[in-house]
């Protein structure tokens, strides 16, 4: 792909525009979250990496592209990401890919955070035991827990005062 100036490719497509949009706003915030896949995502990760500011990657296994072909994390995982699957991912709330590609998550030790994607008390609604439950039949009550609970509470304790 084109490059400009060494660092960023040439915008193709309306898709390609959004996304360098969002890499760019990358440069005005502390704290943000990316979406996407591919070289912005890389790329915007060393530059918060460089930043001191460790990126955390939402329900990256309900991804196309990366159940499709979960290796394309690794990049991201070598860089240190945090990845956070949703609970339903666990219970078949989102597609079979979905969930098969939490467990091989799950199963590399590549999981941080096991969150739900709760919208409202109806739809998706905020309940983790199930998913829990799930998780540590495949890597053990106490990482399940931690999953949940612990990690969760690291975090937030790093970004809020008591």
């Amino acid at each position: 792909m084109a490059k400009i100036k060494g660092r960023y490719p040439l915008i193709r497509t309306e898709k390609d525009e959004k996304t360098a949009r969002i890499y760019s706003t990358l440069q005005q915030c502390s704290r943000c979250y990316i979406q996407g896949n591919g070289y912005y995502v890389v790329s915007g990760g060393l530059w918060l990496a460089d930043k001191g500011i460790r990126v955390s990657i939402a329900h990256p296994e309900r991804n196309h592209s990366v159940f499709n072909d979960i290796e394309k994390l690794v990049p991201l995982f070598k860089m240190g990401c945090l990845f956070q699957i949703t609970g339903g991912s666990l219970t078949g709330v989102f597609k079979d890919a979905s969930r098969d590609c939490a467990v091989d998550l799950l199963k590399r030790g590549w999981v941080s955070i096991i969150a739900t994607d709760a919208h409202n008390t109806h739809a998706r609604c905020p309940e983790l035991e199930p998913a829990r439950q799930v998780a540590a039949n495949i890597i053990g009550e106490e990482e399940s827990i931690e999953m949940v609970l612990g990690h969760p509470e690291k975090i937030s304790n790093m970004h809020f005062q008591s």
